[in-house]
């Protein structure tokens, strides 16, 4: 694809085509880029608040391909009961546009330490189709350098997100059908919510050790399932 950015002071605003995959979530890339694409357009902005830098940006992307309608796959599964669940292939037939929006805050507040806040909404009436399947979501969080403890080589950092389903596809889910990632045969749905911390400890020149934690209420969107615990460890060396 193409990308183009300008830069005017404090603005910035960049713009991009780029291919997709050939079906939803699938590795083989789709290279007609005059019929089936992703756009996106980012507006961002650098300010000062009380003295400390923060930016805000606004994104806004349309995906053109062939995907189904969360509609058209309900529709299949009630008229045609105990066929295959993944009623999202079987109405796969013809090219539709799917959009969404994004905003990205991030502020430093002094002291070594900085928050963010994200938010965005996609449009849920059709299929992912090249990420993750979330609707909408909300994610706010803090990072705190580690020289406020003596270790300035460290960090500290936690966050919280919330992730939400449009009600198309909540429907088909809960009809029993299934999507890239998820489905249950039924769906007692809820937002799914992630609280997840970090530590990071800074060894010797470019190499460091970090300790992850995550707790997700309601994976995948089903009060049925969880709470669910996961511990990470990362080692990263740079030279």
């Amino acid at each position: 694809g193409a990308a183009l950015e300008a830069y005017e002071g404090d603005w910035v605003i960049r713009a991009a085509r780029m291919t997709g995959p050939r079906e939803p979530n699938g590795l083989p890339v789709d290279f007609n880029l005059g019929r089936h694409f992703g756009d996106q357009l980012e507006l961002e902005r650098a300010y000062s608040l009380a003295g400390l830098p923060g930016k805000v940006r606004l994104l806004g992307y349309r995906n053109r391909a062939v995907l189904a309608s969360f509609s058209d796959a309900t529709s299949f599964l009630l008229a045609n009961p105990g066929t295959d669940p993944q009623a999202i292939l079987r109405v796969r037939n013809g090219e539709k546009t799917k959009t969404g929006v994004g905003v990205n805050l991030e502020q430093a507040i002094g002291g070594g330490m900085g928050v963010f806040l994200r938010a965005m909404r996609s449009d849920g009436r059709t299929e992912t189709y090249a990420f993750t399947e979330v609707d909408q979501s909300l994610a706010a969080g803090t990072f705190v350098e580690g020289s406020n403890w003596g270790r300035a080589r460290d960090a500290a950092g936690i966050a919280f997100s919330r992730n939400g389903l449009s009600p198309e596809r909540r429907r088909y889910l809960a009809a029993g059908g299934l999507s890239f990632f998820i489905g249950d045969g039924a769906l007692q749905y809820r937002p799914e919510s992630v609280v997840e911390t970090f530590y990071s400890l800074g060894l010797a020149g470019g190499i460091r050790l970090s300790a992850d934690y995550q707790r997700i209420q309601n994976p995948a969107y089903n009060a049925s399932r969880g709470a669910v615990n996961v511990v990470a460890l990362r080692f990263h060396a740079e030279f």
